[in-house]
């Protein structure tokens, strides 16, 4: 018998509490879809474009986000949620996200909507929408 206490004739069930989830064109209440503010290049500061009044994003918590990434300098789309069929849940962490999103959306509230400049060997430029903060216990 495995460590377990579970052998392999023994029968598991396994149960899920579904605690909420996200229409896959969930976004900011009342808000357009996000674009690429003109002015920005990949070494500037994170801007808030829209401020939330929800929970504030804290470091290492579960972060609801819809995106959009455009390349630097072309300003063409190459990736978004959006268009993918909805929110991603990412934990607010190195090595978890890009590396610009963690420092640009630690202390924003839900409901912001943040841009956020990537430079690098591959300059990226994000427009993210907070759409929801869970806080590990």
């Amino acid at each position: 018998m495995p460590l377990t206490g579970v052998s392999p004739a023994d029968t598991l069930v396994l149960v899920f509490d579904i605690l909420g989830g996200y229409p896959p064109d969930a976004r900011l209440v009342g808000r357009t879809l996000p674009v690429v503010p003109a002015d920005l290049t990949p070494d500037a500061p994170p801007r808030t474009l829209i401020d939330g009044s929800g929970p504030e994003v804290v470091a290492g918590s579960r972060v609801v986000v819809q995106y959009v990434a455009a390349s630097w300098p072309s300003r063409t789309v190459v990736d978004s949620s959006y268009r993918r069929g909805g929110p991603s849940a990412f934990t607010l962490e190195a090595g978890s996200v890009p590396a610009a999103w963690a420092g640009a959306l630690a202390g924003r509230r839900v409901g912001s909507r943040v841009a956020v400049p990537s430079p690098g060997p591959r300059p990226m430029l994000y427009v993210i929408d907070i759409l929801d903060t869970i806080t590990r216990a």
